[in-house]
């Protein structure tokens, strides 16, 4: 511990503090943006953030899905840590079935989001008026029928 002249315990010339205590872990709250109309079973990232107001390498984890820092291409769902001033994304895979969300909650230290997609809604068949549906297939028998006029 060194002492300025006219500065108290811990504190030398420029009120810089020079003795050790424990850094700060905790990050200010962090939000990823939720997607939705995303397509079924398929990959999705979320947006990249910088957690903010930490000064010490944080526990990083992370449910439902996988987290990557700085870009680097590594995913990984295991328990980490995370640096200040590191970025992160998250991903998961979305449901195989329409207009269902998927959640991912990342944790740094005792901060949490959840990151969810919320795939597409179902949409029924559409006839056209010249007897075919909408994939192109021809209508049936009782539907051509139906529409002998």
């Amino acid at each position: 511990m060194s002492f300025g002249p006219g500065f108290g315990p811990g504190f030398g010339p420029g009120f810089a503090r020079t003795d050790a205590e424990p850094g700060d872990t905790t990050p200010d709250q962090f939000t990823f943006t939720d997607q939705s109309g995303v397509s079924l079973s398929t990959l999705v990232v979320s947006n990249s953030i910088t957690p903010a107001a930490f000064n010490a390498a944080a526990a990083i984890s992370i449910t439902g899905g996988e987290y990557e820092l700085d870009g680097s291409g590594v995913w990984v769902s295991a328990p980490g840590t995370i640096e200040p001033g590191q970025s992160v994304r998250v991903r998961h895979t979305s449901s195989g079935a329409n207009s269902t969300n998927t959640d991912t909650v990342l944790t740094i230290d005792s901060i949490s989001d959840t990151f969810r997609s919320t795939t597409l809604a179902a949409q029924g068949p559409i006839t056209s008026a010249g007897g075919r549906k909408r994939d192109g297939r021809r209508r049936g028998f009782i539907g051509r029928w139906m529409n002998r006029g």
